[in-house]
């Protein structure tokens, strides 16, 4: 297995951290799991749904959105300008 991490600029600054698993060179099978406002994809859920997807064949990208990285609350006001992008 391979894991590739996609660093994507974001509105709040800061990089955000995608991980990417790959378990096979040619796989067409993909599970994309995106977090919670307050609920990100280490919590026991979300990483039980990704430990399940890759024992079960299936390459696995995990998001983050930009406020998480930054490590702050998202602002509602802010949601229109994140839209436009």
């Amino acid at each position: 297995m391979k894991l590739e991490i996609l660093n994507v600029p974001s509105y709040w600054k800061t990089e955000m951290k995608q991980k990417y698993f790959q378990l096979y060179e040619e796989n067409s099978k993909l599970v994309v799991l995106f977090p919670g406002k307050n609920f990100p994809c280490d919590k026991p859920i979300l990483h039980f749904a990704g430990t399940s997807a890759l024992q079960s064949g299936f390459d696995l990208m995990i998001l983050e959105y930009g406020y998480q990285a930054a490590r702050t609350d998202l602002d509602v006001n802010e949601l229109q300008r994140v839209n436009r992008r």
